[in-house]
């Protein structure tokens, strides 16, 4: 299940909000880790690695 799917099939608000809760901490967390890797001087764009970012995104 998707989810949109399990959100909207979820009738109670306080469900919802730790939904929404969960989505906005995966894309600080994913923001968090590219500005690290931006401050060290990883490539993370173009050339030969263009699946770097990817690759290091997940490596953990």
């Amino acid at each position: 299940m998707f989810r949109c799917d399990y959100f909207y099939s979820v009738p109670s608000q306080i469900a919802q909000q730790v939904e929404i809760n969960t989505i906005a901490s995966s894309f600080g967390a994913l923001a968090a880790r590219i500005s690290v890797m931006h401050s060290l001087g990883v490539p993370l764009w173009g050339g030969d690695h263009k699946c770097r970012l990817v690759g290091l995104l997940f490596r953990y």
